[in-house]
């Protein structure tokens, strides 16, 4: 009997001295009704489902775009990343992401990286502040040879009546690199700039499934002549977490 209590009683110790390990999973289900990517559009309408874990500070996540068009490219990415909180108000955020393009095409105007698949590792600083989360980020990618420096400012306006809030972003960055808008031309280094704004709206329809509806805009500067700046489109989607 004895023995036994004293058995019952290492078990709990070793299980409190087990730190829990705290995940959860995420699917989203969206439609956008152009992809645009950087200031560029990609595709045309497409379905863009993705899967994220989450677990103690980490995320890894697969994302995929559908373009609705069978002329233009799909494209999948993998990615992941891991947040440090300095303080309540500030953390600091490593990342990274493997863009393939399963239907790449070096002929194809829908192509905007001139490379069939590509890395890119990226860090970045978020302070959040009476609603306010200014966030600079700089990713470069070791395929493309290519930088880009990104800020953005978003803002969650509380909707109580509604139960949800609206979220407001505004964001500017530049591009330096090579082959980063459609062109046939190798080995072409060019920078450019680019600008947005997004508002969303999420709703819950369930415990762990919410709604979102997106506006966006974006435009570009310094691009080759023929491209087009402001682009104006929306977007849909359905997430649920387990």
């Amino acid at each position: 009997m004895i023995t036994a209590l004293l058995v019952g009683v290492s078990l709990r110790a070793d299980e409190a001295s087990t730190p829990k390990l705290d995940y959860s999973i995420t699917s989203n289900f969206e439609f956008t009704s152009e992809y645009v990517f950087r200031g560029l559009k990609v595709t045309d309408q497409a379905f863009q489902p993705s899967l994220e874990v989450d677990s103690n500070n980490f995320d890894l996540g697969l994302w995929t775009s559908q373009p609705l068009l069978h002329s233009q490219q799909n494209e999948v990415d993998l990615y992941g990343g891991y947040k440090y909180a300095v303080n309540k108000d500030l953390s600091v955020q490593a990342v990274a992401t493997y863009y393939m393009y399963p239907e790449f095409n070096r002929t194809s105007k829908t192509n905007i990286d001139g490379a069939r698949n590509s890395f890119e590792p990226g860090i970045g600083l978020t302070y959040t502040v009476a609603g306010f989360s200014p966030s600079a980020f700089y990713y470069y990618d070791t395929v493309l040879k290519q930088h880009t420096g990104l800020g953005s400012l978003g803002y969650a306006l509380p909707l109580a009546k509604l139960g949800t809030e609206l979220d407001l972003t505004g964001y500017y960055g530049i591009v330096g690199g090579r082959d980063v808008t459609p062109s046939l031309r190798k080995n072409v280094h060019q920078s450019y700039k680019y600008c947005g704004a997004d508002v969303s709206l999420p709703y819950k329809l369930a415990a762990n499934t919410t709604l979102t509806l997106a506006a966006h805009y974006a435009n570009n500067f310094h691009t080759p002549v023929g491209t087009k700046k402001d682009r104006v489109w929306w977007s849909a989607g359905v997430a649920m977490g387990f």
